[in-house]
């Protein structure tokens, strides 16, 4: 290729103040018409639609008045077939537009020529996507991605991206100018701060390379640096994240511009991506040579390219078959520019044997250079070892013009540049050394055009196609006339496909030669189980083979499609029964969000009395919910959302789970070796062996349910309502056997008890005792309650767990636990009240208050019959002295020896030897001493001393 024949000196069409005067910033052409659009500064003229014939004869068509200056305009690769286009507007706006074509009059094309079109309309979206300006400022910049799926939007506040979902969802897929009033669903998934940091922000473009489409990568600008970004998961799938930076590559010098090659059809799109099998089998080893060199396949190979502000240009290799994406070392083109380099666009040649880099820069200079051949083309795997190549091919100044951007038509027939200052205009060149491209897409060379668009064109060019090159039969796909949109997506979808059949044969073909020398039995057993869990996957992929490839007219395809529909006939009273089971788990799934709604609803409802019991804990409804719906995942056991859901499950508490594990074999071993030596290794009593099941499931409740409650809230997902089994089954171990049962006991044993507190039942069954409730509290059975040791002691162990907002469990468990101990509380400060009162030396104005005391103290569930006693006899007492007009000490040395008295009547035990001797120093405190009873009582002390030591 002669270096003057990629753009055609004397080619050039120059439109001077294009946009009424006003600075342009960027342009960018239709991927499937030739029409192109550009944005300028002014509101008047901010946007406008141009339209080509050929490659040349541009012209205006339309223009898009918006509030105020727009910097930036992208094209999606193929809604409406590739007429959709959006704007980023300085006043935060995102607005979203679709070129209304019509056929050119006259234009229906001669022989050798193709149909001409015209631009009727633009239409816009209303209503407009939200604006952002107030949380991030204007917008300066705009990008769909090659796959379609994502638009990344730069704003000037904190230099921020937002990115959008695009789903197409119900668009039209009508014929050319049929004017489909549905527009796509854009929704905005994620936030990047500091996206495009250092560089003035009508140039600080983010850059895609979405390649591997379920691994797309974002590169953006960070000063003398660019950061790139890839998509992860979050929360089950249901959320994505763009917001930590996995890589970051310095250049030569501050960046101002970013391209990767992907951007162009022609090096996306490819021929070799669908060659069929029968066509690769003679290649087979050379290409698996080729992978384990690289390991990755030729079509996820990128290259990026970062213009600088001294005129370098860093350009890496990229491989995107892996997250994070891997680079090369950087290369750098010089010696060509000398300013800014703020327009970079990737393009082929007519023979799609080597890529070609356009530059331009603010001294109005343009450069190509020419690369290797794109990975598809190549005869050499890609590598990462070496930067990419380039050699400057030619080299032209645009009058010194400031160049602020550049873009390349996809068919290759059209260079242009927008101009900032100076005439302020559009520059279109003719481009002779890419412009056969298109013709040469339609070769013959397999079921699949070689070229830039592979596919992905409209109905008029299908037409123009079977005119100039082949008939009807030699095309790729004959679908109906409205569904012609679906050809690039069927295509590449087949090619996938095949690319995953490969690989699945050549890594079944490396296990087979690494389990040689394993035992046939344990190999068999492994293949059934690996088939097993591989058949709903296979038939989902038999199922879009057959959907993807029926309207081929390549008999390779036709065969793929005749195999997949063949292996689809046993396994469909499989997929139908797990397809019955996935609407069971959806259904389970939309209840569950309504009646989430419903609480939410209520629970504003309730905002003033939940501020009333700000302390109380109240378990999460949603957790619970989500419990429910777990159940039903796991009785839909081959719904295809069971395996995934529960996967995510363990995966987000993978620690949890592994430290569970551990604790559990430690209590089993533990509790076993204990029970041996207690009741030694030749006793097997059934009574023994009872016990020691009960204390190993005591105890590994008591370990496993704080690791079940953490996992509960990092989960939102209540773990304590499944059923032993289930809980079990959703985290794939057997030690939890046993764990949820008792649980349930612990919880139902504590309802019991406070239960018969309340209803004032026998004490000697229940704990109305201040000892024995604390005995209880403190984790130790009390006496006479027929409770396990290990049963009471993990009970209270597990008071002390933390809070959990998402288990039902620990909210109830708690609070009980909580009023057992304020209870206790309660009962303490009542005796120690009444005991205070019995030591006083009471009068007549002492009535009211141990009249309360005894009052309180029968109104109470404790059980104390010796406080409430001597609060009687006091009263008594008191009611004795007042009527006889006594004196208070006649009474009380009196009512003492009446007490000591009858102390002495009754056996003594260790527990009475505290009273006698308080009775002993009151004697002795007295004004008349009483040396009988004195010494009765130090004899009677003496005697209990002696029977304790005896013991």
């Amino acid at each position: 290729m002669s270096a003057s024949t990629i753009l055609e000196v004397g080619g050039r069409e120059e439109v001077a103040s294009a946009h009424g005067g006003n600075a342009v910033y960027s342009i960018a052409f239709s991927p499937l018409h030739h029409f192109a659009v550009t944005t300028a500064n002014g509101s008047s003229q901010a946007a406008i639609v141009w339209e080509g014939k050929g490659g040349r004869n541009w012209k205006k068509a339309k223009d898009l008045s918006h509030p105020s200056g727009v910097y930036s305009c992208s094209f999606h690769p193929y809604l409406h077939d590739g007429l959709v286009f959006a704007t980023a507007c300085s006043d935060g706006g995102v607005r979203l537009y679709r070129i209304e074509a019509k056929k050119a009059q006259g234009g229906e094309g001669r022989e050798g020529e193709e149909e001409e079109w015209e631009v009727e309309g633009v239409k816009e979206m209303d209503p407009p996507l939200p604006n952002q300006s107030a949380r991030y400022g204007g917008a300066s910049s705009i990008l769909f991605s090659s796959c379609g799926a994502y638009m990344a939007v730069g704003h000037d506040s904190n230099n921020t991206v937002c990115m959008y979902s695009v789903n197409e969802g119900e668009w039209s897929s009508s014929e050319v100018g049929s004017g489909g009033e549905r527009w796509p669903s854009i929704q905005l998934k994620a936030v990047i701060g500091g996206g495009h940091t250092s560089c003035p922000y009508q140039y600080a473009r983010p850059a895609f390379s979405t390649l591997t489409s379920s691994m797309p990568i974002l590169a953006g600008i960070s000063g003398s640096a660019v950061n790139v970004w890839g998509r992860q998961k979050e929360e089950g799938g249901q959320k994505e994240s763009w917001s930590a930076a996995q890589s970051r590559l310095s250049a030569s010098s501050s960046v101002v511009k970013l391209a990767f090659a992907s951007s162009s059809p022609s090096y996306s799109f490819h021929p070799r991506q669908f060659d069929t099998k029968r066509r690769r089998e003679g290649k087979r080893k050379e290409e698996s040579a080729k992978k384990g060199e690289r390991g990755a396949s030729a079509c996820a190979f990128d290259i990026l390219a970062a213009g600088c502000n001294n005129g370098y240009i860093s350009v890496w290799s990229v491989d995107t078959s892996r997250s994070p994406a891997s680079f090369s070392p950087p290369g750098t083109l010089s010696g060509e520019h000398s300013g800014y380099v703020l327009g970079l666009a990737f393009s082929t040649n007519a023979g799609s044997d080597c890529t070609l880099l356009f530059s331009a820069d603010n001294n109005g200079v343009v450069c190509i250079w020419k690369g290797l051949a794109p990975p598809h083309s190549s005869t050499s795997p890609p590598s990462l070892s070496s930067p990419p190549t380039f050699a400057c091919a030619q080299r032209l100044n645009a009058n010194g013009n400031y160049l602020a951007d550049c873009a390349i038509s996809p068919f290759g027939r059209t260079f242009a540049v927008v101009q900032h200052n100076n005439n302020l205009g559009v520059q279109f060149w003719h481009c002779p050394g890419t412009e056969s491209v298109k013709r040469n897409m339609f070769g013959g060379r397999g079921p699949l055009p070689i070229g830039l668009v592979a596919e992905c064109v409209s109905p008029c060019e299908v037409k123009k196609i079977e005119d100039e090159c082949f008939a009807l039969p030699a095309t790729s796909f004959f679908y109906p006339h409205l569904a012609s949109s679906m050809r690039p997506r069927c295509t590449q979808l087949l090619a996938e496909l095949q690319h995953g059949d490969d690989e699945e044969e050549e890594k079944e073909k490396q296990e087979e030669e690494g389990c040689e020398g394993e035992e046939k039995g344990d190999k068999n057993a492994e293949d059934t189980k690996k088939t097993e869990e591989a058949v709903p996957a296979k038939s989902v992929k038999h199922m879009l083979t057959a959907a993807a490839g029926f309207y081929s007219s390549d008999v390779d395809v036709q065969k793929r499609v005749e195999k997949s529909l063949t292996a689809l006939i046993p396994a469909l009273p499989s997929l139908i029964e797990q397809c019955r089971q996935n609407q069971v788990v959806l259904s389970a799934m939309h209840a569950m969000v309504g009646r989430e709604e419903e609480e939410e609803r209520e629970r504003e409802g309730e905002e003033e009395e939940k501020k009333e019991r700000e302390g109380e804990e109240k378990p999460s409804t949603l957790a619970k919910m989500r419990a429910a719906l777990a159940g039903e995942l796991i009785s839909q056991s081959r719904s295809t959302f069971s395996a995934l859901a529960f996967d995510d499950v363990r995966a987000a508490i993978e620690e949890e789970l592994e430290g569970m594990r551990k604790e559990l074999e430690r209590v089993e071993v533990e509790v076993r070796e204990r029970t041996l030596r207690e009741r030694g290794e030749e006793e097997a009593s059934r009574t023994a062996f009872l016990h020691a099941v009960r204390t190993v499931t005591a105890e590994k409740a008591r370990v496993a349910i704080p690791y079940l409650l953490t996992a509960s809230d990092e989960l939102e997902l209540d773990l304590l309502e499944l059923s032993d089994k289930d809980l079990c089954s959703v985290l794939m171990t057997n030690k939890l056997q046993g764990v949820k049962e008792e649980s349930v006991a612990m919880l139902r044993n504590l309802k019991g008890h406070s239960s018969k507190i309340e209803k004032g039942q026998d004490p000697a069954s229940c704990l109305r005792t201040t000892s024995s409730l604390s005995c209880f509290l403190s984790g130790s059975p009390p006496e006479g309650l027929e409770e396990d040791p290990a049963f009471v002691a993990s009970m209270s162990a597990l008071s002390d767990s933390d809070k959990c907002k998402s288990s039902t469990w620990r909210c109830e468990y708690k609070h009980i636990w909580d009023w057992l101990s304020s209870t206790r509380d309660q009962w303490l400060d009542l005796e120690k009240r009444i005991t205070e009162e019995l030591d006083k030396s009471s009068t007549p104005a002492d009535f009211p208050t141990l009249s309360e005391l005894l009052d309180e103290l029968r109104d109470s569930s404790v059980f104390n019959p010796k406080l409430d006693s001597a609060l009687s006899e006091r009263l008594q007492y008191i009611t004795r002295v007042s009527v006889s007009g006594q004196s208070v000490g006649d009474e009380e040395e009196e009512r003492l020896e009446d007490r000591i008295r009858s102390a002495l009547s009754r056996e003594s035990t260790v527990e009475d030897v505290a009273d006698l001797k308080k009775l002993l120093q009151e004697l002795r405190s007295s004004s008349e001493a009483n040396s009988d009873l004195d010494s009765a009582l130090v004899e009677r002390l003496r005697f209990v001393f002696e029977k304790v030591i005896s013991m």
